[in-house]
């Protein structure tokens, strides 16, 4: 079967089709010629052996008739089937088959499949289905807090006089061991802990010029200390407030570019004792400390890296 059988739909009431298929002459000689070989394979004719009867011999004993019925019946599923393929029906039972024998096997041969299809569906107009929506329950808070953060990233620096360091500024410190180590001109933005929280902490409340002696613990549980100096008090100003407002906040003469905004060297070179990574937990920042301070540093070299100026 070479699968170039021809088929013809014709739709019946009751959700039923009947399928006209025309089976090519190839076809119908194929399927005579095997049915011959099965028969000769059981027939007992004298004077011969099975599947050595000569076809014509074939014919006189068991009829013309038979070898037709024969080929059309074991070969009919296999035409109906590729002919459904190709129209795309999907018959839900097995068909019901009409059909005359074929006359010879030199003639394009045809018959009729009748069966039941799933039935059509009747779609509904689109246009008015309606399908419901969730109204989403925003709390305000959030949403004031979402906008806080928008404002933060595109707000303005600017220094402040006449107050001491509140807990959103920024400041400009510099940091001073017992030991020597010493870290000037470091921007520090508090509330985000890029230093330990009893630096983050201490400093808030005093006023620039003030210094205050800090001490805060160290991964062993003992305790270190280090003379932190306020040496400049920023805020931020959102660029959507008012020109006016802006305007009026005090500025100081323009500084260095080595002491005015946070750069990522001024962060990275701080101590570790004073300064934590973002994300990182107050253990984790005093856990640092014991590599950061003289006498307990595990690298070779910190003193010489570590000391600036």
């Amino acid at each position: 079967m070479n699968g170039l059988v021809q088929a013809q739909i014709e739709e019946l009431p009751e959700n039923r089709v009947r399928l006209t298929v025309q089976v090519p002459s190839h076809d119908v000689h194929h399927a005579i010629e095997h049915a011959a070989t099965d028969l000769a394979q059981t027939a007992k004719i004298p004077g011969f052996r099975k599947g050595k009867v000569p076809r014509q011999v074939l014919v006189q004993k068991v009829g013309k008739e038979r070898l037709m019925t024969e080929a059309i019946e074991s070969h009919i599923g296999g035409w109906f089937w590729n002919a459904a393929a190709r129209t795309r029906v999907r018959p839900i039972a097995q068909p019901e088959y009409e059909f005359e024998l074929p006359t010879a096997d030199d003639v394009d041969w045809e018959f009729s499949a009748t069966f039941p299809v799933p039935t059509r569906p009747e779609l509904p107009d689109w246009t008015t289905l309606e399908v419901g929506a969730i109204e989403p329950e925003v709390p305000e808070d959030l949403v004031q807090q979402e906008l806080d953060a928008l404002r933060s990233t595109v707000a303005e620096l600017v220094p402040v006089e006449g107050r001491p360091v509140g807990p959103d500024d920024t400041v400009i410190l510099d940091l001073i061991s017992p030991g020597g180590e010493t870290r000037r001109d470091y921007v520090v933005e508090l509330g985000r802990g890029s230093v330990v929280d009893e630096v983050e902490h201490g400093v808030i409340g005093l006023s620039a010029g003030e210094t205050k002696d800090i001490e805060f613990e160290l991964a062993d549980d003992s305790t270190q200390a280090v003379s932190v100096t306020v040496k400049e008090i920023k805020e931020k100003v959102p660029s959507c407030a008012p020109r006016s407002s802006r305007a009026s906040a005090p500025r100081s003469p323009r500084r260095s570019r080595r002491s005015s905004a946070p750069t990522s060297s001024t962060r990275s070179s701080a101590p570790r004792s004073w300064t934590r990574r973002r994300g990182r937990s107050s253990r984790r920042a005093r856990e640092s400390c014991c590599e950061a301070w003289p006498g307990r540093s595990r690298r070779a070299g910190f003193r010489s890296t570590r000391i600036s100026r």
